[in-house]
């Protein structure tokens, strides 16, 4: 099984689906070749995106784990401000919804990023976004 699926097909809407599993190193590694991959087909589309990541299955992650992810985006911060308007999680946990604003709040990522706790209000905060960036 995937850590998580990513899906780039529905520009300028990304989505990255997060399964309920321990990643293994090999299963991270090849999320973030995934996830690369998709920022850098982006070179060629004219707008800013927007990437839902619905993190409702997910389970908590080790330190280990946020570390290398973290490393990630820090790695292709270059190519997330370049493309990435907004990064939505969706996180139904209303605890652990509550602590992952509170470090976004203290910990400022180079890309906005903010929680949700439902698909639905993903998609209308996505598009809401991506129709401010179409009128300037």
């Amino acid at each position: 099984m995937k850590y998580a699926t990513v899906d780039g097909s529905q520009k300028p809407i990304l989505h990255i689906v997060i399964n309920g599993i321990d990643p293994t190193p090999e299963q991270l590694d090849e999320h973030f070749a995934e996830w690369k991959a998709m920022l850098e087909e982006l070179a060629d589309f004219p707008y800013p995106c927007v990437i839902i990541v619905d993190a409702t299955q997910s389970k908590f992650l080790s330190s280990e784990v946020r570390i290398k992810i973290g490393k990630f985006l820090n790695d292709n911060d270059v190519l997330m401000k370049k493309h990435i308007k907004l990064i939505v999680q969706v996180i139904s946990n209303p605890l652990i919804n509550i602590i992952l604003k509170g470090i976004l709040l203290v910990q400022k990522p180079s890309v906005p990023q903010t929680v949700v706790n439902s698909m639905s209000k993903a998609l209308a905060l996505a598009s809401e976004n991506l129709e401010e960036a179409a009128v300037r």
